[in-house]
């Protein structure tokens, strides 16, 4: 693809300094003024423009004016029809993406930029997702001197928040920890930080996006194997109503059930009887029957949870605001209630953060090789490895080092 990879490369200062040279990383170099850019002219010569500093900002958030616009959308075109001609990976960038840098060094101008691909890139350009990734790519989303969200978030009256200790690796939670989303090409899953184990429990998911999601109910034992493809409902140990296939799951069964596909901005209900052993879905309000399938294996220590393909999202209530459509004539418990977290506890870190914090921790000699947390006290037979505590062997199928099949559990100390 030649240059359609190379960008200009911003330095720690989100800035371009006055005569230097700087590297990109694929072989562009820089070496234009902040201050004076050569742009070619149209007759084949080459003239020099100030920055866009020199673009008037209008507000208290620093709004461009519509020449500005104009001349984004201007700059935007230039790059596209350049781009046909750069085939040389060492060859100087083109002036018009170090101009397109400069603008969006500040958030307004970013948006700026953003909005001008998406009206002036014509849609049957075949270069254009490649202008349009190799724009963003160059110009990431200012974020010096910003606070992360997690910092921001009023988490006040929150009390159950989905887990994100308990979830697969892939899954976005919202810095609330009510929020999950999947961007990744695998089937992530996460449950929730209360655990129930009599009683009667209801909470609500809002659709935010219409694709296929599980959602329901899972004990610990049930397994989170995304790539695999095997979420909640699809093993004994957990339910999941899956509304966009109009569906009900149990161990990785399925049967069909009379509510229409789901849409944004419907309402998952779900109660869960532990009196009765029964599990009732709702729809905006309406239930489907009870079904009382997971409680052939389980019959208590069930948490809220739910699976998620790619592009999907939903916002859980687990009680601290009012539920949308509450089940009628039934005494139920929600969870926000009777739970309880620390602030430590509900402090959902950004994943590099998160990633950073386990590199610099130190982890005891007889730590479980899977859970970091319990002490490794089971061989596992016949292959006769060890490493695991007993809650994490316990749901193992085969070994993870050898992958022969697990037969019996045995405590012992390494």
């Amino acid at each position: 693809m030649g240059n359609l990879l190379c960008c200009v490369c911003r330095d720690h200062k989100s800035g371009v300094d006055d005569g230097g040279s700087t590297g990109g990383r694929y072989g562009f170099h820089r070496r234009q003024s902040s201050r004076s850019l050569p742009v070619e002219a149209h007759d084949g010569s080459t003239e020099r423009r100030r920055s866009s500093s020199a673009f008037s900002w209008h507000g208290t958030r620093g709004s461009l004016s519509a020449p500005a616009t104009s001349y984004v959308e201007h700059l935007i075109l230039e790059t596209l029809s350049i781009i046909r001609t750069l085939v040389d990976n060492e060859q100087e960038p083109p002036p018009f993406m170090i101009k397109l840098h400069l603008i969006a060094d500040k958030e307004s101008g970013w948006l700026l930029v953003v909005r001008s691909m998406v009206n002036a890139i014509p849609m049957d350009d075949p270069l254009g997702p490649a202008v349009i990734t190799l724009i963003l790519d160059d110009c990431p989303l200012p974020t010096k001197g910003r606070r992360y969200t997690y910092e921001v978030t009023d988490r006040t009256n929150i009390n159950a928040m989905l887990n994100s200790n308990d979830v697969s690796e892939y899954l976005k939670i919202s810095s609330n920890g009510l929020v999950a989303r999947c961007d990744a090409s695998s089937f992530e899953s996460v449950r929730c930080t209360f655990q129930v184990d009599s009683g009667v429990w209801f909470y609500e998911a809002l659709i935010v996006t219409s694709g296929v999601m599980q959602i329901g109910w899972a004990t610990r034992e049930s397994k989170f194997l995304n790539h695999e493809g095997y979420g909640i409902g699809d093993d004994e140990f957990s339910i999941a109503y899956d509304g966009c296939r109009q569906l009900i799951w149990y161990n990785a069964l399925s049967q069909s059930h009379n509510h229409p596909c789901w849409k944004p901005g419907d309402i998952l209900g779900t109660l869960l009887d532990m009196k009765a052993f029964q599990i009732t879905f709702y729809l905006n309000g309406e239930p489907l029957p009870p079904n009382t399938q997971v409680f052939q294996n389980a019959k208590s220590g069930f948490f809220a949870a739910a699976s998620f393909m790619t592009f999907q999202q939903c916002e859980f209530n687990f009680g601290r605001s009012p539920f949308k459509f509450p089940p009628s004539g039934v005494q139920f418990s929600c969870f926000n209630s009777f739970a309880h977290l620390s602030e430590e506890d509900k402090i959902i870190l950004p994943r590099h953060i998160r990633m950073e914090k386990l590199r610099h921790s130190s982890v005891r000699e007889d730590s479980c090789t899977l859970c970091f947390d319990r002490s490794a006290a089971v061989r596992l037979e016949p292959c006769q490895h060890k490493g695991f505590c007993s809650e994490c062997a316990i749901q193992l199928e085969v070994c993870p080092m050898c992958r022969s099949e697990i037969r019996e559990r045995i405590e012992a100390s390494l």
